[in-house]
């Protein structure tokens, strides 16, 4: 069946039910301004040898309602100009013939796919209803302040996405996904040209194909999970090209994000923004970032290797919280000599490849292995009993470092160590503390730094009362030098009584006092401890105002 050299104008209902061909030629036209139905699995195609101009336009509403075969399938090769809907309750739609789009539905288990051709989106173009939008081998145009809403399922398999204008993927009650497959994005739209929505969501996968952000912003108010992928596939950013993330970029893949840009003043950026959070959750291998990184939110290093390629620091408005790094069993590695200034905390690797500043931050240390030559111009925090584990290179204290460690026994795990491969230099401060229920009697040794070789001393220790610091070619101890006072544990009230439990050294004498004026302490009870742990029962006499207790060594207080 034929259109030839006619113009088919509906303006009531037109109903195309044959499964065949329908061929236009001689410059035939169907031009829709009411409804259209298309109730068969069929296609529309110019005539084979047939050089005029054939097209069909919309303005109204085309529908897919029933075909032959429910998931069959309805080609139109032709240029198809639209400024109306498009709707598929049934079945597939395909598009080869290039034209235009505005506000397209498929319905859930239907499916609009644009195969080959270019097509222009209308100002306010969408895509959604609950079925699957896939874009092959077609290019979808944008023009300047034209918005693609994405509030269905999109997969964009190959293909280019350009332009000036923005995808937006819709968050809230018709959310949107965005899963990225292969092909290309490269929208001019210095400011958003794909904005993902608190509520929506992009998947970026597709192992062995290159998924490609030639130029634009991605700005992620919602979800990023980048999952799938591999070494062969992965992200190439150009020119003009960055991502700014706003929200959830999840790093469930071992693949890499790839500088192609030709102009160094136009390289690509990646900028984690305060509040946002960049976290690699799965697979064992390395993510790499290998655009510029800005970091001022969080990080998390659940998995694997987080690769830095070239780390910038921008969190040094003292009005704004230091960005967070939380090592929770993964890697980070720096590839380039950053200065980080971050709050780290947890137990996992960092890794640096050129020389790592950790700089007014504090790195909380449960169990944390850093590796290749790093400098502490910040504190580290050893107080959890952590133990900091440092090799591949030299480790450095500035002036400005402290060196936090907890004391409590020389038992594994009772008492924060640093131990080192390479050679250590000292500076700024070590504060050791003892920490409840701790007594380690004259002698005890705390080998709380031990390296290859050692290099000058802290400049200030700030150690327990009766303890001292000594230093060996290879590291630091702290070193009891007398028995060490009460240390008190817990305080509690039973009824009229109160009940200090405190540490202590066994057969050593001590003395209970009491204050009412915090100027005279005068002494309650003397006794001689006979176990480490003690627990001393006070009555609460109404008539006596003790007011304040304290535990003191020795008889003579």
């Amino acid at each position: 069946m034929s259109l030839q050299n006619v113009i088919l104008t509906n303006n009531g209902f037109v109903y195309w039910t044959n499964s065949g061909t329908l061929y236009l030629a001689n410059n035939a036209q169907i031009v829709n301004q009411l409804t259209f139905y298309i109730n068969g699995d069929a296609e529309l195609n110019q005539l084979q040898g047939d050089t005029s101009t054939v097209f069909f336009t919309n303005t109204s509403l085309v529908i897919k309602n029933v075909g032959a075969t429910n998931a069959g399938a309805t080609t139109i090769r032709i240029p198809f100009y639209d400024t109306g809907s498009v709707e598929v309750a049934q079945g597939t739609l395909q598009m080869n013939g290039g034209g235009s789009f505005n506000t397209w539905f498929a319905s859930p288990g239907a499916a609009i796919s644009f195969q080959s051709g270019n097509y222009t989106a209308q100002a306010l173009a969408a895509f959604s209803g609950g079925g699957i939008f896939t874009l092959h081998d077609a290019t979808l145009n944008l023009p300047q302040y034209a918005i693609l809403a994405i509030e269905t399922l999109f997969n964009h398999s190959g293909g280019t996405i350009d332009g000036a204008g923005k995808i937006d993927i819709s968050g809230g009650l018709q959310a949107g996904t965005y899963q990225w497959n292969a092909g290309t994005i490269s929208i001019t739209n210095s400011v958003s040209a794909v904005f993902v929505e608190m509520g929506g969501v992009m998947t970026i996968q597709g192992a062995n194909n290159a998924k490609n952000l030639l130029w634009g912003i991605l700005v992620n108010n919602g979800i990023i999970n980048w999952t799938n992928d591999n070494s062969s596939g992965g992200l190439y950013l150009g020119n003009q090209a960055g991502i700014i993330n706003l929200s959830s970029f999840n790093l469930q893949c071992d693949a890499s994000m790839n500088d192609i840009s030709t102009n160094t003043n136009s390289a690509p950026v990646f900028f984690n923004e305060q509040g946002a959070l960049l976290a690699k959750t799965a697979n064992t291998g390395t993510t790499t970032i290998g655009v510029r990184f800005h970091d001022a939110g969080a990080m998390l290093a659940q998995a694997g290797t987080i690769e830095l390629y070239n780390f910038v620091d921008t969190s040094l408005d003292p009005n704004l919280p230091l960005p967070t790094i939380t090592m929770a069993g993964g890697k980070v590695q720096f590839d380039n000599n950053p200065a980080v200034h971050a709050n780290i905390s947890g137990s996992g690797e960092i890794i640096s490849r050129n020389g790592l500043l950790l700089s007014g931050g504090r790195l909380t240390v449960i169990a944390i292995t850093l590796s290749g030559n790093a400098t502490n111009d910040e504190t580290f925090d050893l107080s959890a009993f952590g133990t900091l584990t440092h090799n591949g290179g030299n480790l450095t204290q500035t002036a400005n470092g402290i060196l936090i460690i907890p004391l409590q026994s020389t038992n594994a795990g009772g008492y924060g160590k640093v131990t080192s491969t390479g050679y250590v230099t000292l500076a700024g401060t070590l504060s050791a503390s003892l920490v409840s229920g701790a007594a380690p009697p004259i002698g005890t040794v705390f080998p709380c730094l031990i390296c290859y070789e050692r290099f000058n001393t802290f400049t200030r220790t700030n150690v327990p009362y009766d303890t001292t610091v000594s230093y060996t070619i290879n590291g630091a101890n702290v070193v009891v030098t007398n028995n060490a006072p009460a240390l008190l544990g817990a305080i509690g009230q039973v009824t009229n009584t109160f009940n200090l439990s405190f540490a202590a050294v066994t057969n050593t004498p001590y003395t209970i006092q009491y204050t009412s004026n915090l100027v005279e302490w005068l002494p309650l009870t003397n006794f001689v401890a006979t176990q480490v742990t003690n627990t001393f029962i006070i009555r609460q006499e109404t008539n006596v105002g003790l007011g304040l207790f304290r535990v003191a060594q020795g008889t003579n207080h």
